[in-house]
């Protein structure tokens, strides 16, 4: 469980595996103990790199997003930035805004090389442009061999536009706000980052106050889930028979040239030859492995922040009827600093976007399934947990919400079959038998209820002197199912 009074993370969200591999910690640390690696699972955590860890010092826990935080939850600093202000408003799920926003962007090539509508390039591009800020901690492509992507400091258009899009991959602010907390230079910053990764930054500030002068905008992105590298290791090795390396070019959420509506996007990977469209779209592979949380961290189960709720502005795909229409992708917009409304009504005068008011209800409908699963069904899972043994952050909506049995069966599941994927999937990668992998994993969701299967599957241990054993359950099982992949129907 952890000690009850641990000197620091590595003693209590660490070992949990609570961690979400942001790097605050490391970043505030004031003797350099601490460090964020990867863990040779897909994920980044934090380590103790040396033995100076001060004994009364607990700044690292105060900044961290997932350990206990009297008084200085999301509401609670929400409320004290953006409460006072007349013209903001306060809604239940979706926290205070003072303007709904939806549309696209008219610029250049946001809309089509963005992942939807390509507001949150455009808007970024305005703020650097009207000097609002001088620098954008963004996620762009990394320098390192050993990680894809990787927080930059952009202080230009060009490096701007190629940081747009999506990106499902584990990244750390780590380095980047060490630059913000001790850099000479007094820059204004813009951050973009995720729910929890704000939410750090936001305790950050509130542990040294200096920092507040720097940090300018926060942009938030609606988040269901954070992926970590396995993710993008099985569907580069589904799409080109290898694993995407540094050098490559990858595309999470690609449009593609005839789709059909918002949904039909593509992961993608340029291999220095051509592009290989293998139709991994929402509904098939890539679809499929998102929707039923393969390879997510285990804090995003204990996350109940959907729409960011300490950003200033927050952006997020327009889930609406009427915008899944249009395949070119739409936005929606919630802004929460009153001031920043000013910038999108300067958008519509220019002609460089096309948005529109839309009311705050909308705005949550577009995410309420979302919000269901995130904030309303964590008490299940946080008391799924505490069975199991383990320590998980405190969540005051847990205790009001009502536990529903079937969709507690469900949620463990859900986590079982994450942690599962993440423990094997190695495996089955470093034989080369990703295909293989997916099928069984495609299975075992698809028939759960067979319970009397499912030890059966766990007990096997994937290696090479056992892959054919496995193979051959596997044929075994779909057969009975009735479902028989081509590639496996032969012995």
């Amino acid at each position: 469980m952890g000690s009850a009074f641990p000197r620091n993370v590595t003693e209590l969200v660490v070992p949990n595996d609570i961690c979400i591999g942001c790097g605050l910690c490391a970043a505030a640390c004031p003797v350099h103990c601490l460090n964020i690696a990867d863990n040779n699972a897909g994920e980044l955590k934090s380590v103790l790199v040396n033995d100076r860890c001060l004994p009364k010092c607990d700044l690292c826990l105060r900044v961290c997003p997932f350990y206990e935080q009297p008084g200085l939850r999301q509401g609670a600093i929400a409320q004290k930035i953006f409460g006072n202000d007349s013209q903001t408003q306060f809604h239940q799920d979706a926290g205070w805004y003072s303007g709904c926003w939806v549309g696209h962007s008219l610029s250049g090539n946001d809309r089509a090389e963005g992942s939807s509508g390509g507001l949150a390039t455009w808007f970024i591009r305005k703020c650097l442009k009207d000097h609002s800020v001088d620098r954008v901690i963004n996620v762009s492509k990394s320098t390192r061999d050993n990680q894809l992507f990787d927080y930059q400091i952009i202080s230009n258009r060009d490096e701007l536009e190629q940081s747009r899009g999506s990106k499902y991959y584990p990244v750390t602010l780590a380095d980047v706000m060490q630059e913000v907390i001790h850099g000479k230079e007094d820059y204004r910053y813009l951050i973009t980052g995720l729910p929890c990764f704000l939410y750090g930054i936001r305790l950050l500030e509130e542990a040294c106050p200096k920092i507040q002068k720097r940090i300018k905008i926060l942009v938030g992105l609606v988040c269901g889930q954070c992926p970590n590298k396995q993710l993008s290791e099985l569907l580069s090795a589904a799409q080109q028979g290898r694993l995407a390396s540094s050098k490559d070019q990858i595309h999470f959420r690609r449009k593609k040239k005839n789709a059909i509506d918002a949904y039909d996007y593509e992961f993608t990977v340029n291999n220095g030859e051509s592009w290989a469209f293998l139709g991994k779209s929402m509904r098939s592979l890539y679809g499929f492995l998102w929707m039923n949380k393969y390879f997510s961290h285990r804090a995003c189960h204990f996350c109940d922040d959907t729409f960011a709720e300490i950003a200033d502005v927050v952006f997020m795909d327009a889930w609406l009827p009427e915008y899944i229409k249009d395949p070119k992708g739409n936005n929606l917009v919630l802004v929460r600093d009153s001031a920043l409304n000013s910038i999108f009504e300067i958008g519509i005068q220019e002609g460089t976007c096309a948005i529109e008011r839309i009311g705050i209800d909308r705005v949550f409908r577009s995410q309420s399934s979302v919000v269901k699963y995130k904030k309303y069904r964590v008490r299940q899972r946080c008391q799924y947990a505490l069975k199991e043994g383990k320590w998980v952050p405190p969540r005051p909506c847990a205790d009001d919400a009502e536990i529903d049995g079937e969709a507690c069966k469900q949620d463990a599941f859900l986590l079982g079959l994450s942690a599962w994927s993440k423990a094997n999937w190695p495996s089955y990668r470093n034989y080369g038998r990703s295909g293989v992998f997916f099928f069984l994993i495609h299975s075992l969701l698809s028939h759960r209820r067979n319970i009397r299967y499912l030890k059966e599957w766990q007990s096997i241990v994937p290696g090479f002197k056992r892959i054919k054993q496995m193979e051959r359950l596997l044929r075994r099982l779909m057969k009975k199912w009735l479902f028989m992949p081509k590639a496996l129907s032969k012995d």
